[in-house]
């Protein structure tokens, strides 16, 4: 039999098999070395990705430091606001006081407008004295007419001018609902901002457990990995010791076989050559049936084929998924390039706002200028009251002294008509007298030319309070203007409200939606725990297994030994035997072989088993690590569903913040319709306003005209008293018409004492009036002292503001550089990834040359049982030899019997190897199902990972457009509130407008006392003229 299988070696050695064999070997190698290369790459892909994932945390980072800069810069903006609203305080408490200012120069307006009649009355009064009844009477008709018509004006202003106070009211009540209005507007939109920081801290803390539950399902997936991986070798490694087995059982059998045969031929060559020729047969019938042995190889390689060509269709599946891949990766670098030009175009807009917050901050340093100026103005205006005040106490000391002048003219008065009648005594003295009076009629000229160059001044007053008026009325059209804005302005409010209020809803569906996916990722984690609890079980019964394997070698390791010994003592007994002895020498030299390959094998089976029980531990450990991995990812699972519902909670508040904010605008809708109404209503009062400006101008014209006429008639007056001063004989006619004009002038004082006293009662009213005036402008020079301050505090938030905006767009250059280094990333993810795919391409070659090689081993396995028929036909050759072995098997028989029992005993323990190999390969396919259902779990928690970041993105995406919503909700605000301001500024104009008017009231009240002035004047003319 020995013989035999020498013959068999030598011709697959000539036939070329294991030539055969080793190119498999080496294409096998080959193939080792393409995976180690695939493996190489894989892990610079690997690198690849870790740098991505450096370079995304670096961008979150960047983002994050701009998520605070914007934030601070929102503070800053609040604060702003704050500010704004606070100068909107002062600003109406400022148009308050300057409406009181404004009431109280319409007192003083009234009071000088009694002042004035009663002058015009004195002044009538002492035209009667005058001399020139008639024709002074007519002009000061004609004067009292104009004046009248004047005062009318004035008081039609007046009734204007408190319409206009009151529209002013409403329109301040109105900007005060508004201003509360647009307080809870930003509050609201505080809290809504808050609220959204909020989600948008649970989003990021979700997307953080997400991204670490995905790094744990990553680590549970290489940790599956290398599970699949030891798993396999394993496998390998328990295929090749049921190879080994099989083979050593295919040998125990030969062995056995070919011991069987000997002893059998021993026997028969001891009894009879039929005998012999029997065993000759069996031994013919062994190798027909090695014959089906190698046919079943050729059938085995057959299935090697197919399992090749399979293997090179999955080869070139994952060749085709890693160009895919490429695909993806050439898509994700289109992705970031994209997203590098979108930072890109929000760095230049935060630049642009960087530019927009130093023109903010220039603005606010000419707000500032403009408001001390304004502060200097209030100031002069103050120290012009008190001005006033010291003349008001003036012009009250001068008609208190006028009443007592006018009470002495009226005890002259009396003794003037009992003196009338020595009149006619004093004719000498009288013509002298108006000789002086002829003098004094020029001064009287003089006086009235002065009254006129007066009045004419007061025309060009009431031309300024005119176009003052006019002013007013532009200025009541632009607040109009800016009104209609602001309500404009308020409607888009609330539409960005409503649109907030549907994206708060649509982030509340979306993280339900995570809440789910999270719920049914803990589930496929359950799933996932049992199969590895399973695979435990699996590959510790294995270990088991392993153990008992190695006592059975050790067994067959010792019957090894011993067969080695019988044949040893088989060598020496054919020694002994001589030339008969070399065929039973023969065989025991095979016998030897069989030994030592059984020892060999043994060997190598032991090693096998101890390195599947290294790689069975290692296995354990894998599947505890995987275990531990899972139940953090469980855990992480449950931190990420409470999260999601605090940020279910945090959009229930949005929600009601933003019901809060719509209801809010509609309210400011309402109060913008009325502030609208209001502001119309001030415009058509400044219309009438100017209408009665123009009627005073004409009023204005009249009166001049009136003092035209006087100056005429003080020139007749001049003539006539020098005519009297020619014609003295007509003095006693003229004494006479003095005594009637005493009586006149008797009556005509005591109703200048009434008149006088009704002036002191309006100059206290004036003085008190005054003094109120006083007081409320230096309350404004205080409200102008904060004003400075809180301009001063806008300017230095608008210098926060640009600061903080040039950081954010530093922080933004940083972004732009980070997303530059992912671009380099994705790109040398794609140069690898195209690499894998060049590699998977020689893969597939390789396994096509593993595919060509098999068939050619399936070839030579054919002629291998071509060649058992050569075989067959050289056993009639080994029947001849058989006869020379019949003295030597005498000796053999004897112990043969022990190399039976022994040859039985290996087989039974090769057996038993068998059958533990093919448990141990069912367990291992047990083994590998339950891998592949683990991994398969583990792509669904991959998935589920990835819809997670998906919704998580979503979710952002969404928070992110609320943020953004709330922030053109602040920015609305804060254009409102710069409507406000603006409107401030408009109303401040009004105030300016009316603070001219009292300049111009002020003006006219001078020289209604320089009239004043001149009628004193005149009186005293008139006096000398009666004395």
């Amino acid at each position: 039999m020995g013989f035999k299988r020498n013959m068999a070696l030598k011709f697959m050695n000539k036939s070329g098999i294991t030539y055969s064999v080793n190119i498999a070997a080496d294409s096998a190698k080959k193939l080792d070395e393409k995976l180690k290369v695939l493996s190489g790459i894989a892990e610079q892909v690997k690198k690849g990705t870790v740098e991505q994932s450096a370079a995304v945390v670096s961008t979150n980072s960047m983002t994050d430091e701009l998520s605070k800069s914007i934030k601070g810069v929102v503070r800053n903006a609040e604060r702003l606001m704050e500010l704004a609203e606070q100068s909107q305080k002062f600003l109406e408490e400022m148009v308050f006081t300057i409406k009181q200012v404004a009431g109280n120069s319409e007192s003083t307006s009234k009071s000088v407008e009694e002042i004035s009649a009663s002058i015009e009355q004195m002044g009538k009064s002492i035209k009667s004295v005058a001399g020139n009844a008639e024709s002074m009477a007519a002009s000061a008709e004609e004067i009292s007419k104009a004046i009248q018509e004047i005062v009318a004006s004035i008081q039609q202003v007046a009734g204007n001018a408190e319409s206009t106070a009151g529209s002013v009211e409403q329109i301040s009540v109105s900007i005060e609902q508004m201003s509360k209005s647009i307080k809870g507007v930003a509050g609201n939109a505080e809290s809504l901002k808050e609220s959204a920081e909020e989600a948008t801290a649970a989003v990021q803390e979700i997307i953080s457990s997400i991204q670490q539950v995905s790094g744990n399902a990553e680590s549970t997936a290489n940790s599956v990995e290398q599970i699949s991986s030891s798993i396999e070798q394993i496998g390998k490694s328990i295929r090749s010791v049921a190879g080994n087995a099989e083979s050593l059982t295919g040998s125990a059998e030969e062995a056995s076989a070919a011991i069987q045969e000997i002893v059998a031929s021993i026997q028969q060559v001891a009894g009879n050559a039929e005998s012999t020729s029997k065993s000759v047969e069996e031994i013919a019938l062994s190798i027909e049936q090695m014959g089906k042995s190698i046919q079943g190889v050729a059938g085995n390689a057959e299935s090697l084929k197919t399992s090749a060509d399979e293997t090179a269709v999955a080869i070139q599946e994952i060749v085709t998924s890693i160009q895919q891949v490429a695909g993806n990766s050439e898509s994700t670098a289109s992705s970031v390039e994209q997203i590098a030009s979108s930072i890109e175009q929000i760095g230049k807009s935060i630049k642009g706002v960087a530019g927009n917050s130093e023109s903010l901050k220039a603005s606010a340093d000419e707000s500032s200028a403009a408001i001390q100026e304004m502060v200097v103005s209030i100031q002069q205006v103050s120290g012009n009251a008190e001005s006033t005040a010291s003349s008001v106490e003036q012009i009250s000391s001068s008609i208190e002294q006028m009443s007592k002048s006018i009470k002495g003219v009226a005890g002259n008065a009396e003794s003037l008509k009992g003196s009338a009648e020595e009149a006619t005594a004093a004719v000498q003295e009288i013509v002298a007298s108006i000789q002086q009076v002829a003098g004094n009629a020029e001064s009287t000229a003089k006086s009235v030319e002065e009254i006129s160059a007066s009045i004419e001044q007061m025309s060009k007053s009431i031309q300024g309070v005119a176009k003052s008026a006019e002013l007013l009325q532009k200025s009541a059209n632009e607040t109009f203007n800016v009104v209609e804005n602001m309500a404009a302005s308020i409607s888009q409010v609330a539409q960005s409200a409503q649109n907030v209020n549907k994206l708060s809803e649509n982030v509340m569906n979306d993280a339900k939606d995570g809440q789910k996916a999270v719920a049914d990722t803990l589930l496929a984690i359950k799933d996932i725990s049992e199969v590895i609890h399973r695979a435990e079980n699996v590959i510790n019964g294995l270990g088991k297994s392993s153990e008992k394997i190695g006592s059975i070698i050790e067994v067959i390791d010792d019957i090894a030994e011993q067969t080695n010994l019988l044949a040893l003592n088989a060598a020496i007994e054919a020694a002994r035997a001589g030339e008969h002895g070399k065929g039973f020498a023969v065989v025991a030299d095979e016998v030897r072989k069989l030994a030592e390959r059984t020892a060999t094998a043994t060997k190598e089976i032991s090693d096998l088993i101890k390195g599947i029980q290294g790689e069975t531990s290692q296995a354990i450990k894998a599947i505890e690590i995987g275990t531990q991995k899972v139940e953090h990812g469980s855990r992480l699972s449950d931190e990420a569903g409470k999260a999601i519902e605090k940020i279910v909670e945090g959009i229930e508040n949005v929600n009601a913040e933003i019901r809060q904010i719509t209801t809010a605008t509609e309210e400011q809708n309402k109060g913008s319709a009325k502030i609208i109404e209001a502001v119309n209503t001030v415009a058509n009062q400044a219309a009438m306003v100017t209408q009665a400006t123009k009627e005073q101008a004409a009023g204005v014209e009249n009166i001049v005209k009136g003092i035209a006429n006087a100056r005429e008639q003080v020139r007749q007056v001049t003539v006539a008293v020098k005519e009297q001063a020619k014609q003295g004989q007509n003095i006693v006619i003229a004494v006479e018409n003095v005594t009637k004009q005493a009586a006149q002038v008797t009556q005509a004082t005591i109703e200048q004492a009434q008149g006088v006293e009704e002036i002191i009662k309006s100059v206290l009213n004036a003085r008190e009036q005054i003094n109120q005036i006083s007081e409320a402008v230096k309350e404004q020079a205080s409200q102008g002292q904060i004003i400075v301050k809180a301009a001063e505090n806008v300017t230095n938030q608008a210098s926060q503001v640009s600061q903080t905006v040039q950081e954010q767009a530093a922080g933004v250059d940083e972004i732009i550089r980070g997303v530059a280094n992912a671009r380099e990333q994705v790109r040398q993810i794609t140069v690898a990834v195209k690499e894998q795919a060049k590699h998977g391409q020689d893969i597939t070659k390789s396994v096509q040359n593993i595919t060509e090689q098999a068939a050619f081993v399936t070839n030579a396995v054919k002629e291998q049982a071509q060649g058992i028929n050569d075989i067959v036909k050289s056993i009639e050759n080994a029947r001849e030899q058989m006869l020379q072995v019949t003295t030597a098997v005498k000796e053999q028989a004897r112990q043969g019997q022990n190399i039976v029992s022994g040859v039985e005993n290996i087989t039974s323990q090769a057996a038993q190897i068998t059958n533990i190999t093919k448990e141990q390969a069912h367990g291992v396919e047990n083994i590998v199902r339950g891998v592949a259902n683990a991994r398969e779990q583990v792509k669904q928690i991959t998935a589920a990972m990835k819809e997670q970041s998906a919704s998580a993105d979503k979710v952002i995406n969404n928070v992110e457009h609320v943020t953004l919503q709330a922030g053109e909700v602040a920015d609305a605000t804060k254009i409102q509130a710069s409507d406000v301001e603006q409107l401030a500024k408009y109303t401040s104009e009004i105030n300016r407008v009316i603070n001219l008017n009292i300049k111009d009231v002020e003006r006219t009240v001078t020289v209604t006392n320089e009239l004043s002035k001149y009628s004193e004047e005149i009186m005293n003319v008139l006096l000398e003229l009666i004395q």
